[in-house]
């Protein structure tokens, strides 16, 4: 094969062809490699803004929680510890409605 060539006078034309075609597969492999790192790299920043949004969302609820216990807490301890929010609470909690009447406001334990 290589006679061939050499008596064709195709040699170095063949030396250029290969030499191109192992600098193109080198370029190919060096753009794989920098769009596989790019991937990766876009994909931990994607994680990490899932992350902190999810720790924004469960610092939130936790703040409305302890708000709502917060407001259930001094609704309990005002006066005589009549209020909506506490009558919510118990009705959440207790096995029958009845039990928890003594939580509502007078105005709304006599509508009843």
């Amino acid at each position: 094969m290589i006679e061939l060539l050499t008596r064709l006078g195709l040699t170095g034309r063949v030396h250029r062809v290969l030499a191109a075609i192992a600098l193109a597969a080198a370029c190919l492999a060096l753009l794989w490699l920098w769009a596989r790192s790019h991937d990766e790299k876009q994909q931990a920043a994607g994680a990490s803004a899932q992350r902190e949004g999810d720790l924004r969302e469960t610092i939130n609820r936790a703040e409305q929680g302890n708000a709502a216990r917060v407001e259930i807490q001094d609704a309990f301890n005002r006066g005589d510890g009549r209020s909506t929010a506490v009558y919510d609470q118990c009705l959440r909690t207790a096995r029958t409605p009845a039990n928890c009447e003594r939580f509502l406001p007078r105005e709304q334990a006599t509508d009843r």
